[in-house]
């Protein structure tokens, strides 16, 4: 979704839970390089062109519509601080932005998904309808 916000994809607002925004951080495991290859059988060779355009926190103020990030604080798939550092970076762009973490959350905040659908309706509520 950070890529399709980057390349121009003409939604108002977004919302995301669990998911990566610095692939060389999430390739530096070995759980992260073997996704990683099976995802892009030459990750190898082109690694530096494939983090550069998956990864978020290096282009920030391109992701210039209000967004919503949450992530479980026990994902075991995609470290929370992935999240949290897009938003630092996020708030150094001056772009729109909410955070909401949850306590022993897993990937999909599956224990979570009523409070995270009812955190998304909100923000789209608040961003898209008017």
């Amino acid at each position: 979704m950070f890529q399709a916000i980057r390349d121009g994809f003409p939604v108002r607002a977004a919302a995301t839970f669990g998911g990566f925004t610095d692939l060389e951080a999430l390739a530096s495991t070995q759980q992260g390089t073997a996704m990683a290859e099976s995802i892009w059988p030459n990750f190898d060779e082109q690694r530096a062109q494939i983090i550069a355009r998956r990864s978020a926190i290096q282009w920030p103020e391109k992701l210039n519509i209000p967004l919503l990030l949450m992530h479980g604080s026990n994902d075991r798939s995609v470290s929370p601080a992935q999240t949290l550092l897009l938003a630092i970076e996020l708030g150094k762009a001056q772009e729109e932005f909410g955070v909401i973490v949850f306590p022993g959350g897993n990937h999909t905040l599956v224990q979570e998904r009523v409070e995270r659908d009812r955190h998304a309706v909100e923000f789209f509520r608040r961003y898209i309808v008017k």
